[in-house]
């Protein structure tokens, strides 16, 4: 509870430009900048909770104003919308005919939102990312024997700067909001993310830069693997409850 309420305190009451000196520590000496924290000088830098959630909240924000829904889903979302209607127009329903306008308003509202609703769906995403990567990196780099929260300090930190720096893309991608020049765009993104992160984590746990990149490949793979898990988890979870409801 103590570190929860210093988070809080320092992230209404900033002072002597601890954003400002934390997201340049991050991002020119991100290994120094973690350890001096880690080492127990707490009032050059805002905690990596508080940065963290404070660099999301903002990304999340501005990228809610991005219409970044891939082509198929528009069109998938005019198909449900037309399914929606068809069922809606009908009198009565059959017990398949209910269930697939249950599952075709599910879609609709969570998946082929718009305005605040999608925001609702991103920011869900992009914490549930952030609570797979953060427990990823422990499992992979526990070997190291930085203990628990020196390799949450660093998840935390880097996965905020990470987010931090993408969004000097963001201009490209109100301009590029389709298309090949989309794709080049998010591909420049998450390639330059990975070689930060790997390049900080190489800086930060002492290891060559091979062996940093080798494990954040690991990592971004076990993230792909277990999201795809969640999903399709939730997808047969969702799938048998219409189909027993």
């Amino acid at each position: 509870m103590g570190e929860l309420r210093e988070s809080i305190n320092e992230l209404f009451n900033l002072q002597g430009n601890k954003l400002f000196r934390t997201m340049k520590g991050l991002t020119v000496d991100p290994g120094g900048t973690i350890r001096t924290f880690a080492s127990g000088d707490r009032k050059k830098f805002l905690h990596p909770f508080t940065y963290v959630i404070t660099i999301l909240g903002i990304s999340i924000f501005l990228n809610s104003f991005i219409d970044n829904t891939p082509e198929f889903s528009k069109n998938t979302s005019l198909k449900s919308q037309s399914t929606i209607k068809k069922l809606e127009e009908k009198e009565v329903l059959s017990e398949k005919e209910e269930k697939i306008l249950m599952f075709e308003k599910f879609m609709t509202e969570y998946f082929q939102s718009e305005g605040s609703e999608r925001e609702k769906t991103t920011k869900y995403s992009t914490y549930i990312s952030f609570f797979l990567m953060s427990l990823i990196h422990l499992l992979v780099y526990k070997n190291l024997k930085f203990g628990f929260k020196k390799n949450i300090w660093f998840s935390f930190y880097i996965f905020g700067n990470a987010s931090f720096l993408a969004l000097f893309f963001l201009p490209f991608l109100f301009i590029f909001k389709d298309g090949i020049g989309y794709l080049i765009v998010t591909l420049l993104i998450v390639t330059l993310s990975s070689i930060y992160q790997a390049w900080s984590a190489s800086k930060y746990y002492e290891i060559s830069i091979w062996r940093a990149l080798k494990k954040y490949l690991f990592s971004f793979l076990l993230l792909i693997f277990s999201s795809t898990l969640v999903y399709i988890l939730f997808f047969i979870c969702l799938l048998a409850y219409i189909t027993f409801l």
